[in-house]
């Protein structure tokens, strides 16, 4: 009897003992784990913003290829096809969405009702395959989108003055008190 109830307690605590080691095992294998996803993923980012925020990822935005004066583009065609080719989609993360489509338009891609991420896939498509800017001779005044979006910007600002200056702010409108579901709502700016 006390040699059966010896044996029972030595083989709880060794079991006990044996969960307790493969526990915290697998606990320190996941904290290993997970410090090794994180120091990679830390790296991936570093790596990431040290390309988006190159002077070569800098230098390149709507201004300088509308100003390329080279045949065709050729120039700002090259740059942002070599960009495509080291950083992929990341090299219009800068671009307007307006400035996206007069690319579109510039390299013959039918732009339509499409988002931006929409507009980035086709372009880093379809100019890799090309050896020149299709049509070179863009530009912002001929494009009723952008000068739409011009003349709205422009008429937003206009409308400020120095006394009071503009604010886009949203108005939140606040439920009175104990006016239950929405009765005598007030209108606030923040």
């Amino acid at each position: 009897m006390i040699a059966s109830c010896t044996r029972d307690v030595y083989e709880d605590l060794i079991g006990r003992f044996c969960r307790i080691g493969d526990s915290q095992f697998r606990k320190d294998t996941i904290t290993r784990l997970g410090k090794l996803k994180q120091d990679s993923l830390r790296k991936r980012v570093i790596m990431r913003s040290k390309h988006t925020h190159s002077s070569d990822a800098l230098a390149l935005n709507m201004k300088y290829i509308l100003e390329d004066q080279s045949e065709n583009k050729l120039y700002s065609h090259l740059k942002l096809k070599s960009q495509i080719y080291d950083l992929n989609d990341v090299v219009f993360t800068s671009f307007l969405k307006s400035e996206l489509i007069l690319l579109c338009k510039a390299y013959g891609i039918a732009a339509g009702n499409v988002q931006k991420s929409g507009l980035i896939n086709q372009l880093c498509t379809v100019m890799p395959t090309l050896n020149e800017m299709p049509r070179p001779n863009f530009s912002v005044q001929n494009n009723p989108v952008i000068s739409s979006l011009n003349a709205s910007s422009n008429e937003d600002t206009s409308s400020c003055s120095k006394s009071q200056p503009c604010t886009r702010k949203r108005t939140i409108e606040r439920k009175g008190k104990g006016k239950g579901k929405g009765k005598g709502k007030k209108k606030m700016e923040t």
